[in-house]
């Protein structure tokens, strides 16, 4: 019963331990999940900003490179009355304006080319020295001095203010054409975003008109601007535009919570806590500043908190089975040295019970330092009372208790007689002589030819035999003076069945047994062979 208290008590220990220890250690990840996405997302979000701000670099680069282009310039600049009819008459608007725009027609299609043959990595592009970027340019607009179109590369036809009066439409272009100074901007385009880079065209000081590029903002563009762990999502105002990541139905419901967080006015200092698509994200806002007519664009960088806190408590799983292990462990390790511990009082217990039967040579012995020695020692005094003889003295040199006489018995002093050639022959006696029950009067069996103590000692059972054979020994042992102490029952039998089984052999009998005899002042035990 005590063993299993104890295996119960360490049980509920390293439970509490166990439970202790998750809970502790789940919290601690969870925050340091928290943490590191936190500090990830400002990462992140300088990466986009400056991804967003060398995208706008290398447009304004190749945007200056065309607009620095002479043949533009010229041909913008070309004198009305240098273009007359067939007949020598001068053109009107229209007409005049159609000349130019075939004039620069003609230049956007060598860029244009150009641009092409960049985008598809041929050799021979790479006399083109704005290689920020390898794909062509998504818009590509030639503006006069006032913002009317006169060429565009995907639209031959393209000219005239009845078209393309851009300047109208995005008011941008006239700040440029005001201030002279190039700038970037984000246009929608057929309800597509676009980044556009616009570069004044000058000659003789003043603009001759403008250059304006753009490439369109893309799920393919965020997702370049992404890294592992992390998703980016542009908006304009209140609407998700393009994502890295999202579909279609999370961007719609990214756009509620744009709208109703005013994200476009976030400052990107603080981060953002949201639900989506059943998960939790943290989030942080960059905004894309110095575009006019995108004044609350921005960008939405965000992980999900549920997969990345998931991924960290995984391992923390494997602490209730380290526990278990460690538990079974140590219920095995105190169970082993328990029963190490228990084994001296086993002992004695056993004895007692001999000693309650009888067998009043008992001796206890044990371990000198376990607890269990005051009691053997206790005992043996008690025995000694019982039985009349005199009470033990200090222990010898190795651990036996001192007989009156100063020795201890001692396995190798037990004497085994020898049979001599008349004694049964040397043969083994017949347990069939010994036909009938023990205690009938000895003249009743003087057919057999065998002596009482014979026939007694064929007839025993077993166990009778065993604590008889150690009484008359401890007895002879005794009445002759010969020291008793530290004999005990399984070291005498024991000492008794190795010379039986030698005996039994060299006689060829079934078993052997043993009668005590004291002849010329010494205690011996003569064998007697049975078949």
């Amino acid at each position: 019963m005590f063993p299993i208290k104890a295996g119960g008590a360490l049980f509920a220990v390293f439970a509490t331990l166990s439970a202790a220890l998750y809970f502790h250690l789940s919290g601690s990840i969870v925050q340091r999940t928290e943490a590191d996405i936190g500090d990830r997302l400002r990462v992140a979000q300088r990466a986009v900003d400056g991804s967003r701000r060398l995208n706008d670099f290398a447009l304004s680069a190749r945007t200056a490179e065309v607009a620095a282009t002479p043949e533009i310039a010229a041909s913008l600049l070309t004198p009305r009355d240098a273009l007359k009819t067939a007949e020598g008459a001068p053109l009107n608007d229209d007409d005049f304006r159609y000349e130019i725009h075939k004039q620069v027609n003609e230049q956007v299609a060598a860029w244009s080319t150009r641009f092409a043959a960049l985008a598809d990595g041929k050799a021979e592009a790479r006399t083109v020295s704005a290689d920020f970027r390898r794909e062509k340019p998504d818009l590509f607009f030639i503006l006069d001095a006032t913002g009317v179109g006169v060429a565009r590369a995907d639209d031959k036809a393209w000219f005239g203010p009845a078209e393309a009066n851009v300047a109208k439409e995005f008011p941008a272009v006239n700040q440029v054409i005001t201030s002279g100074t190039a700038l970037n901007d984000i246009w929608i385009v057929k309800d597509a975003p676009m980044h556009v880079a616009i570069e004044p065209i000058r000659a003789g000081g003043k603009v001759a008109g403008l250059v304006v590029l753009g490439t369109r903002l893309t799920d393919a563009e965020a997702k370049r601007d992404q890294a592992a762990g992390y998703g980016v999502a542009y908006f304009l105002g209140e609407r998700i535009r393009k994502s890295s990541t999202l579909d279609t139905a999370n961007e719609t419901e990214l756009s509620k919570i744009v709208g109703e967080r005013k994200l476009y006015d976030n400052d990107g200092r603080a981060l953002i806590e949201f639900a989506l698509a059943g998960e939790s994200y943290i989030g942080l806002v960059g905004k894309l500043g110095g575009h006019p007519t995108a004044p609350q664009a921005g960008f939405l960088v965000f992980a999900s908190s549920t997969a990345a806190k998931a991924r960290a408590l995984e391992g923390i799983g494997l602490i209730p089975l380290l526990l278990l292990a460690g538990f079974v462990l140590a219920l095995g390790l105190i169970l082993f040295f328990f029963r190490q511990f228990l084994q001296p009082f086993e002992e004695i217990d056993q004895g007692v019970v001999e000693i309650i039967n009888g067998n009043l040579d008992r001796w206890f012995e044990g371990p000198a330092k376990h607890p269990a020695a005051g009691l053997s020692q206790n005992l043996n005094v008690m025995v000694c009372q019982l039985s009349g003889r005199p009470l033990p003295e200090d222990e010898d040199e190795v651990g036996h208790t001192k007989s009156p006489h100063g020795e201890t018995w001692a396995e190798d002093r037990m004497f085994i007689e020898e049979l001599s050639a008349s004694e049964f022959g040397v043969r083994p006696v017949d347990a069939a002589q010994a036909a009938g029950p023990v205690g009938v009067p000895s003249d009743a069996n003087s057919q057999s030819g065998l002596a009482p103590d014979i026939l007694r000692l064929i007839r025993e059972t077993e166990d009778s035999y065993r604590k008889r054979l150690f009484r008359e020994y401890t007895e002879a042992l005794r009445a002759n003076g010969d020291p008793i102490q530290g004999i005990t029952f399984e070291k005498f039998h024991a000492t008794i069945q190795s010379n039986a089984d030698l005996l039994r052999e060299k006689y060829g009998a079934t078993q052997v047994r043993f009668l005590i005899q004291t002849r010329d002042g010494k205690v011996s035990l003569k064998p007697v062979p049975i078949k």
